[in-house]
């Protein structure tokens, strides 16, 4: 679940990452094409209480960093 605040009216709201993704694959065509887009790094979400739109940027993998 990722937390959004909406730029414009201030209400929070959540978004199930898992599934924007889903439908953004389903909307975009099938998984094994070869014009298959990367992962995107951002999504845009509309604000249920006002409609505005809102990009969110979607959580990355942590690396670990070494020590010398």
């Amino acid at each position: 679940m990722i937390r959004v605040t909406c730029f414009k009216c201030t209400h929070k709201f959540s978004v199930d990452e898992e599934a924007l993704l889903a439908e953004q694959a389903a909307t975009e065509g099938q998984e094994g094409d070869e014009d298959a887009k990367p992962r995107p790094k951002h999504l845009v979400v509309e604000c249920p209480f006002c409609r505005q739109a809102n990009k969110v940027a979607l959580p990355r993998p942590r690396r670990r960093r070494r020590r010398p």
